[in-house]
């Protein structure tokens, strides 16, 4: 329980230092431990390996990450997770627009919108996550009047919320 709270909060610390390949190592290291011991369906598992997916789209192994998100996304919808859903889904959308597959990339990234919780009344990350990355996947297949929607209803919730989510400087 301990390593898995620590989870997302040390993909956080890798990423802010650009310490990416340090970040995949440690994700990668820990899940291949837990599949060792035979620990492959728990909550930690998935969270170490769509941890390590994220960190990884930043280096361009997009089939991968795509694989290791898929495992952690059916994981997690299955489990009720609904943050670590959306991340996950994000995490294969995020792989499909990277390699050009615009429409899948949008499609995913509408799946992860229904995990995300209302900014609201919950964790309001994984909503505005989502919400840059379907913004850009729109503005990639060439509907740019939607993609300014989609950013325009962002940036003023953002600023009603008082919240200022790195993802928005797209």
């Amino acid at each position: 329980d301990r390593i898995d709270k620590a989870i997302h909060p040390m993909m956080l610390f890798f990423q802010a230092r650009s310490m990416l390949n340090d970040g995949i190592k440690a994700f990668r290291e820990l899940g291949d431990i837990l599949e060792r011991k035979g620990l492959t369906d728990t909550t930690c598992y998935h969270r170490a390996r769509s941890r390590q997916a994220w960190l990884m789209s930043r280096q361009g192994n997009y089939g991968k990450v795509y694989q290791l998100a898929e495992g952690a996304a059916n994981y997690f919808m299955s489990s009720g997770d609904k943050d670590e859903a959306c991340y996950a889904l994000n995490n294969m959308s995020y792989a499909r627009m990277m390699l050009g597959e615009y429409q899948e990339s949008q499609e995913l990234a509408r799946q992860a919108l229904d995990y995300a919780v209302d900014p609201h009344s919950g964790n309001i990350s994984p909503w505005f996550f989502t919400m840059g990355n379907l913004g850009y996947a729109v503005y990639l297949c060439g509907d740019l009047q939607e993609a300014k929607r989609i950013y325009e209803e962002t940036n003023n919730l953002a600023i009603e919320l008082h919240y200022s989510p790195i993802g928005l400087a797209y």
